[in-house]
């Protein structure tokens, strides 16, 4: 409870010296604007099949299996799909599952994840770094990163 009444008050701007400043606000505005953007250029790349049918099969088919309450089971390479590709973390993804049964979910949930990446980013260099229009130039420069925009 701690927690949501020290956030409230530091949103309220109550809280002496934790204030939001118009930077923080910025920052995550450019996190949500390049998850929107990522997450349009990762449905537009499977679009046109530029997207690695594979593995991205591979994962689809062991979320789907969990989201219909089975076991999961590869049969792309005839053993169970933990053993294959462990990565538990995709539990959470199936509820999503449930109300959008598709590979572009798996791919807007990576592109969303990656350009959150950004935020703890800001956060840290600002700590270091105790300039914040600094710390901006460094998502920028994260978010604007060639490869990371070819990895979504």
């Amino acid at each position: 409870m701690h927690l949501v009444t020290t956030v409230k008050k530091i949103l309220q701007g109550k809280e002496k010296g934790k204030i939001l400043k118009y930077e923080d606000y910025f920052a995550w505005f450019l996190v949500f604007l390049f998850a929107g953007i990522y997450c349009f250029m990762s449905i537009n790349k499977h679009r046109l099949f530029e997207t690695y049918g594979w593995d991205l099969g591979v994962f689809d088919h062991g979320i789907w299996q969990w989201s219909l309450f089975k076991i999961p089971y590869s049969s792309f390479h005839d053993l169970p799909w933990l053993a294959d590709h462990f990565h538990i973390i995709l539990i959470t993804i199936v509820p999503l599952y449930w109300i959008w049964p598709s590979v572009k979910l798996l791919v807007s949930v990576q592109a969303v994840v990656t350009a959150l990446g950004a935020a703890p980013l800001y956060y840290l260099s600002k700590k270091i770094t105790k300039h914040r229009l600094f710390s901006l130039v460094v998502i920028i420069g994260y978010l604007l990163f060639y490869s990371l925009q070819w990895h979504t």
